[in-house]
């Protein structure tokens, strides 16, 4: 027998290498429930988003994400914790982001016109030349290119803030108050 062995495994020692596990295990996503859930309140909060911009953005996206959230709770083993409910809501302001798309890149290929004379405007009011210059460098066809992309990326990121924002907020734990 060696040095630390038992011979009858009832009577070993406990071990002390490592803590047992929590009983309560934070349970991963479901995404495809998710995305199946969330897929057309996402497309309903995009299309108003592109055709109502700060209302869309700002209420109907983190209303759909609130009874998304209720929806997929049953689905979801455990507590879902506010780091969940923000990946919840940017996942789902993703899919608002894509159904957005839709809608707002035709409207600026329609304005197209608008958005070169407003950025000539731009560049009429500088005083300073390198500042003209580059302003008139975006109403080329390469630079409108650039100003867009900007312009469609940083939107991705307030759509991803909202959602992610409204998410936490919407799965934080409530404090419950007892009664006397």
């Amino acid at each position: 027998m060696n040095p630390g062995e038992h011979e009858n495994p009832e009577t070993q020692p406990p071990s002390y290498g490592a803590p047992p596990p929590p009983l309560d295990l934070p349970k991963r996503i479901q995404w495809n429930v998710l995305f199946r859930l969330a897929s057309p309140l996402a497309v309903v909060s995009g299309v108003v988003s592109a055709l109502l911009p700060p209302a869309g953005l700002l209420l109907v996206l983190p209303l759909s994400l609130k009874r998304i959230i209720a929806r997929y709770k049953p689905f979801h083993a455990g507590v879902l914790r506010m780091g969940q409910g923000a990946l919840a809501g940017a996942f789902t302001a993703l899919l608002s982001f894509v159904a957005f798309l839709v809608f707002f890149l035709p409207i600026l290929s329609l304005r197209r016109d608008d958005i070169v004379a407003w950025l000539r405007d731009r560049a009429a009011q500088y005083p300073d030349p390198q500042q003209k210059q580059i302003t008139l460098w975006f109403t080329t066809n390469e630079g409108l290119i650039t100003y867009l992309a900007f312009s469609v990326v940083f939107l991705l990121i307030i759509f991803l803030i909202v959602g992610a924002v409204s998410g936490a907020w919407i799965a934080r734990p409530r404090k419950t108050t007892l009664s006397s």
